[in-house]
């Protein structure tokens, strides 16, 4: 009754399930997607070697992508799938979903639609540049999470000072910040992404090329 009666209260409740609705289907749907079409075992070239020196704490080609090696070990532990390879597959579908969700949060977040947001991500989710590497053993996949991250905290941190909420807005580097600081230590490919990424915070916040002292934290 207190709900019926406070139409804010019940939109704001209403709201919140239909989120988290959306991105629980989002996650469980294509996770399930990759799973069932992942790579089953063994693969060849690059990928083989991933698998490799996942399973063994070996050392990949230049620049050997310790983090992803670290990970990769980590999912070859769990208790279920056939072989270790299988397991470092799935490392690519669990990264590849997150990046979903990711998207679908920052387009939601510029645009208030639910079409909008789950278009871009059924565009993205279906496309075989994308779709392949989420089932096999690769380092694209989570550069693509880390790209996705570091898009969203931007978007983030625009919302807060549009807010005139500059310590969330500097909370929301922090956050920023962690995605091309992981990402550039996994492959340098992001490298001309965080050079854009980095122009967009002055542009967005003028006061803050201005103020050393925020550039700490992020730092």
């Amino acid at each position: 009754i207190f709900l019926l009666q406070n139409r804010s209260h019940w939109d704001w409740l209403t709201g919140r399930w239909m989120k988290t609705a959306v991105f629980a289907a989002t996650a469980l749907g294509f996770l399930t997607l990759y799973i069932a079409t992942l790579a089953p075992d063994l693969l060849p070239a690059d990928n083989g070697e991933y698998q490799l020196i996942a399973a063994t704490l070996g050392v990949a080609h230049p620049p050997g992508f310790p983090l992803y090696t670290l990970l990769g070990n980590l999912f070859t532990r769990l208790p279920f799938g056939p072989t270790p390879a299988y397991r470092v597959n799935l490392l690519s579908a669990f990264t590849s979903t997150a990046t979903l969700l990711l998207v679908l949060a920052t387009v939601y977040r510029l645009t208030k639609s639910w079409l909008g947001a789950g278009t871009a991500v059924l565009t993205l989710a279906t496309a075989t540049t994308f779709w392949a590497p989420a089932t096999s053993a690769n380092i694209r996949s989570l550069t693509a999470l880390f790209a996705a991250l570091a898009i969203f905290a931007l978007i983030g941190f625009r919302a807060a000072i549009q807010a005139h909420n500059q310590k969330q807005g500097d909370r929301w580097l922090m956050l920023f910040a962690l995605a091309p600081g992981f990402g550039l230590a996994h492959p340098l490919s992001l490298a001309f992404m965080a050079l854009v990424f980095l122009l967009f915070i002055p542009l967005v916040d003028p006061a803050f090329s201005k103020t050393p002292r925020r550039w700490l934290k992020p730092i």
